[in-house]
């Protein structure tokens, strides 16, 4: 009943307050945002086809942060020094180690997640750098190991050869990324990876547990 009556408005700019009886107009632009994909929602007949159609007028598709992480240093400097002004503090910077960390997490929360680890970093402390291990422990968790690959195969008689190979692209994949920021363009070079190559292992290193 809430479609029918937003559809309304939408398409006639017109509507009623509760318990009114006189039909009043306006002339609004209207912003939406969607979670889900509207397409599906209407395939599954909780969402109006009409009122999707009404809304999609102009339509800008926002890559959760996983797929553009050349966004995370813009971002996570932004959310500093909202943490300094609020705070009255001076700006905290992050180490490399930790801007790694934040460069190779999944951020399943998107911006907001981000937003929450800089302000959990900050509350350990009032000065100093952040550290890697004043990040919240998703975020620890999603991070890569910071050692040198090391083939190590006494004792080995089995090896899982592809399974091997795939675990040291995916670390050499999020190493790259840390090491230029966040820049896939820079990362892709870095590798002597064609970047349309480097944005399919880097989807690649994202899809299994980090190692």
């Amino acid at each position: 009943d809430l479609q029918v009556k937003l559809l309304r408005v939408l398409q006639d700019g017109r509507f009623e307050r509760v318990g009114g009886e006189t039909t009043l107009s306006v002339d609004v632009r209207v912003v939406a945002t969607a979670k889900a994909r509207l397409e599906d929602l209407v395939a599954a007949g909780k969402f109006r086809q009409d009122l999707c159609y009404r809304l999609k007028v102009i339509e800008i598709s926002l890559p959760p942060l996983r797929e553009r992480r050349e966004d995370l240093p813009l971002l996570t400097r932004h959310f500093l020094d909202e943490e300094a002004r609020r705070s009255g503090s001076p700006r905290r910077d992050l180490s490399p180690d930790a801007m790694g960390a934040l460069l190779s997490a999944r951020w399943p929360g998107n911006v907001r997640e981000l937003q929450h680890a800089i302000q959990h970093a900050c509350a350990l402390g009032t000065a100093g750098t952040i550290e890697r291990l004043h990040l919240p422990l998703p975020v620890e968790e999603g991070a890569p190991g910071g050692s040198v690959v090391h083939l190590c195969l006494d004792g080995v008689s089995h090896l899982d050869l592809p399974g091997t190979v795939e675990e040291v692209e995916k670390r050499l994949t999020r190493w790259a990324l840390a090491k230029c920021a966040g820049h896939q363009g820079r990362a892709a070079e870095m590798l002597g990876l064609p970047r349309t190559t480097f944005r399919e292992r880097l989807a690649r290193a994202e899809s299994g547990p980090a190692q």
